[in-house]
């Protein structure tokens, strides 16, 4: 990223940011956190220095590691592209890009505050859930996301051909990533596998799954603006 600074006050200060170079740098952060995660539930009974430090940097399980906050960070990201485009596009889809902004906001922090693991009890017991549906949260989450792919089919269509489908793949992997995978371990769960390594490799799949997702979906929208050269101004006032 290259940045202007300005000649006198009244300047304009420029962000000039090499989307290539980011994109590589993103990539390798997910592949070097993918593998010290199976790295530390290969060792996790070795008992070597460091180990909670790694577990922090690793844990694809935990919800207070390094990898909360890089899915959290890019879904920040994808809820600002989002909003960015909402300023660029048609104003008949204005409203749904700036609502699916606000979605990725939402689970941007759902993802640090773990609102939804939270919930999963609850509606566990009140429904008298089990099996697939251990964590009770995966059914409400089923209802929203037939409900968001009916509301933004029009949008969808509207995308040119290679950009839809990039979205698409990444929408269908994050669902089947947070929602299927977190069914197979409500099962796993249930059934008392929880420490096994059958559990360890559908947690891995899962967030590796939503990482890639989310990263994909990024990467699909800014490219999508540069291959356009908009410029983008950010102003603050007061008032």
């Amino acid at each position: 990223m290259c940045v202007s600074m300005p000649s006198s006050p009244h300047d304009e200060i420029v962000f000039n940011i090499n989307w290539r170079r980011v994109r590589f740098g993103m990539l390798w952060i997910a592949l070097l956190v993918l593998t010290l995660h199976v790295y530390v539930g290969v060792t996790d009974q070795s008992d070597l220095i460091g180990e909670s430090l790694w577990r922090r940097l690793a844990n694809l399980d935990s919800e207070t590691s390094f990898p909360t906050w890089l899915s959290s960070a890019l879904l920040a990201a994808a809820g600002v592209l989002c909003w960015v485009e909402s300023r660029m596009t048609n104003p008949e889809h204005r409203r749904r890009w700036t609502l699916l902004g606000f979605g990725f906001l939402i689970l941007s922090i759902d993802e640090v505050a773990a609102i939804h693991e939270t919930a999963a009890g609850p509606l566990r017991r009140a429904l008298d859930l089990e099996g697939a549906l251990y964590y009770g949260w995966v059914l409400p989450a089923i209802l929203i996301v037939a409900t968001a792919v009916a509301y933004f089919y029009p949008l969808l269509r509207s995308l040119p051909g290679g950009v839809r489908i990039r979205i698409v793949t990444a929408g269908a992997v994050f669902v089947a990533g947070a929602i299927g995978m977190e069914m197979v371990s409500g099962v796993l769960t249930e059934q008392g596998e929880r420490e096994a390594w059958s559990f360890f490799a559908v947690a891995t799949l899962e967030e590796a799954m939503e990482i890639g997702a989310i990263f994909l979906f990024v990467d699909t929208l800014a490219s999508w603006l540069a291959s356009r050269g908009v410029p983008l101004r950010v102003t603050i006032r007061q008032a």
